[in-house]
């Protein structure tokens, strides 16, 4: 599992692998998986203010066989100041 953080004014990662979970399906074979997403993921550091913050704004969540072959996307609001 892929996410892309809120947009910001600073160069950040495109998409970054925060959950991992291998399996294996036959052709035609549909399975559920759980991959937790702990807030703690959901941070970046900031330089100037010497400190991680947590962004509130537009995640986009990716799911792939790889960071270059993502399969499903959706993206979400989260205020992180409630």
């Amino acid at each position: 599992m892929y996410v892309q953080l809120p947009s910001r004014n600073e160069i950040m990662p495109i998409k970054e692998l925060k959950g991992f979970r291998r399996i294996t399906l036959k052709k035609g074979e549909e399975q559920e998986i759980t991959i937790k997403l702990r807030k703690d993921l959901l941070r970046y550091w900031d330089e100037t203010q010497g400190k991680f913050l947590h962004p509130s704004g537009t995640y986009t969540i990716m799911v792939g066989a790889s960071s270059a072959d993502i399969r499903l996307q959706q993206s979400l609001t989260i205020d992180m100041n409630q």
